[in-house]
């Protein structure tokens, strides 16, 4: 039998509660932010391979060059999955989240270099560790922070921040990318972001507040 999806009122209790615990509220909103700029490098990322990587009048090519890209970011997830438990004794869960989003700006600092494939390809496998990374401790944050009461409603906000910062980076590539998808300027941006927003959450409670549910 399925579970039926929070009414919008339920919603509207469950960000009440998240703002006013804090540490998961603020871990919500490094995870959308990490995600709008990851999704705008994955755009561009599908047309740089197209018209940079490949030839635009050979599809394939850029099918066959993307395919690599997916293939390196995937390489970073999964060493994101290996490292962040290991690494779990050496640093609390709000210091992992800035040292990803470092991660994370320094591997855009590549890209806002170089538009030839070793820099696509490094910065792919770098950033793609940083918001894995990230989404794991972001996990831990919202799981051990958030009451049972709650969980549900604050899992169904996570998706919801999360597919709303992806489609809300298709959005601002359509205005802001090239036709080819490489924008050095753009690309130094978006690693100046990352920065910015690791000092906002440098700044953020690392303890829930204690409420009553």
């Amino acid at each position: 039998m399925l579970a039926c999806a929070p009414s919008p009122a339920s919603l509207a209790e469950g960000v009440r509660y998240l703002h006013a615990r804090v540490t998961p509220w603020h871990a919500l909103g490094v995870m959308a932010a990490q995600r709008l700029l990851y999704g705008l490098m994955f755009v561009a990322s599908i047309l740089i391979s197209r018209h940079v990587l490949g030839d635009p009048d050979h599809p394939e090519q850029a099918l066959g060059a993307f395919s690599v890209v997916v293939a390196v970011a995937a390489a970073g997830f999964g060493l994101a999955a290996v490292l962040t438990p290991l690494l779990g004794d050496r640093f609390s869960r709000h210091s992992w989240i800035l040292v990803c989003l470092g991660v994370g700006a320094s591997g855009q600092v590549l890209l806002a270099l170089s538009d030839a494939a070793w820099a696509l390809l490094a910065a792919a496998v770098i950033v793609s560790f940083g918001v894995q990374g990230a989404k794991i401790a972001v996990d831990t944050i919202v799981q051990r922070d958030t009451d049972d009461r709650y969980r549900g409603r604050a899992f169904t906000l996570y998706d919801m921040a999360y597919n709303v910062a992806f489609v809300g980076a298709a959005v601002i590539a359509g205005f802001t990318l090239p036709d080819d998808g490489y924008s050095a300027p753009l690309m130094a941006c978006v690693a100046g972001a990352y920065v910015l927003v690791a000092l906002v959450w440098a700044r953020a409670p690392r303890q829930a507040a204690s409420i009553d549910v």
